[in-house]
């Protein structure tokens, strides 16, 4: 089967602006196959929590900090995090912030 320059060169452009994408998803630590649950938590001070931070369930890292925002009409501030499909909490569970290091920073437990 031959192919004409056109479509081979249309075959080049699709497979390198995926592998762009696949490449973009996986240094910003996120993945394209992996389902993840997202979750909101409100806070009255977020006190250096990032973007990106990381979440952990008794010290095992399981998410990451995806969104942080005001809430509207409020001064309270909106997380939303990303965690593992395989970790479950109850309704009841509570995420705190705590200090990461020695340096700064937060993280949610």
């Amino acid at each position: 089967m031959k192919f004409s320059k056109e479509i081979k060169a249309v075959l080049i452009i699709l497979s390198g602006v995926f592998l762009f994408l696949l490449g973009y998803n996986f240094l910003n630590g996120t993945s394209l196959f992996k389902k993840e649950n997202r979750l909101y938590a409100l806070y009255e001070n977020v006190e250096g929590l990032q973007v990106g931070t990381k979440v952990t369930v008794n010290g095992l890292s399981v998410g990451k900090v995806a969104k942080i925002d005001f809430l509207p009409n409020t001064t309270k501030i909106l997380v939303s995090f990303t965690i593992r499909n395989d970790v479950v909490f109850s309704k009841n569970s509570v995420a705190e912030l705590y200090e990461a290091g020695l340096i700064g920073g937060k993280s949610i437990a």
